[in-house]
């Protein structure tokens, strides 16, 4: 028997608010063992549930970036989707700061590029019903009829909302790894221009992929995102 191939380059993926790694626990058998795929657990869920969830993006991409330079000893790629793009893109400018090696590609999904404007809401500072009628969306649809489920994920989802409101844009220069935005042709919060702008965020190219679907559009179109990924990765 032919030995496996040995992962050559390790992709590190980062979910959207009210998500976890489960997200992408699909995605090792269907892409080539040649790419072994880290999806990332945020404090406060899953095998981190009790850790206390962390509400500011610098911090978390501060702490994430300690933990994940240990694995850096191979060539790396960060993917991360909606809340997640943001924090792959923190994370990598963080690392940078350290002069830790840089990934081979960052790929940001349904999400507006860091330097645009954005709305000023303040949902993680509602009371409770008014937060989870605005929230329910990021929700698992379990939650919704477990009153002691939602107690548990209430702090986790509450610290994630406020991650992504509280986000700051500081302007640095571009970074130097090639950047690809996917989104979903019926994503509503996030349209082809804000995803174009991306490319304000790199002098190592630029491409942006769009899939049918909505925000979600990874779930149902997995096989097409990852074939992109794929041939972003052999370039």
């Amino acid at each position: 028997m032919n030995p496996e191939p040995r992962p050559e380059l390790r992709l590190f993926c980062f979910p959207e608010a009210g998500g976890n790694s489960s997200s992408f626990g699909k995605w090792p058998a269907n892409l080539p063992a040649t790419i072994e795929v880290r999806a990332i657990e945020l404090p406060g869920r899953q095998s981190r549930f009790k850790e206390r969830p962390v509400d500011r993006m610098s911090v978390l991409a501060r702490t994430l970036a300690e933990e994940l330079t240990p694995s850096l000893d191979l060539q790396y790629a960060l993917f991360g989707h909606s809340m997640g793009a943001l924090l792959a893109f923190e994370i990598a400018r963080e690392l940078r700061r350290r002069r830790a090696p840089q990934p081979v590609h960052l790929f940001v999904s349904a999400q507006s590029a860091p330097h645009l404007p954005r709305p000023r809401t303040l949902l993680h500072q509602l009371p409770d019903q008014l937060f989870l009628q605005q929230a329910v969306n990021l929700l698992p649809p379990a939650a919704l009829q477990d009153a002691e489920l939602l107690r548990l994920i209430m702090p986790t989802l509450r610290a994630d909302v406020a991650l992504y409101e509280t986000y700051s844009y500081s302007a640095e220069p571009p970074l130097a790894c090639p950047i690809a935005a996917l989104g979903g042709v019926t994503d509503f919060s996030v349209n082809q221009m804000q995803l174009n702008a991306w490319r304000m965020q790199t002098t190592g190219g630029f491409n942006l992929f769009m899939f049918r679907g909505n925000h979600s559009y990874i779930n149902r179109e997995a096989p097409l995102v990852l074939q992109t990924i794929r041939s972003q990765l052999r370039r």
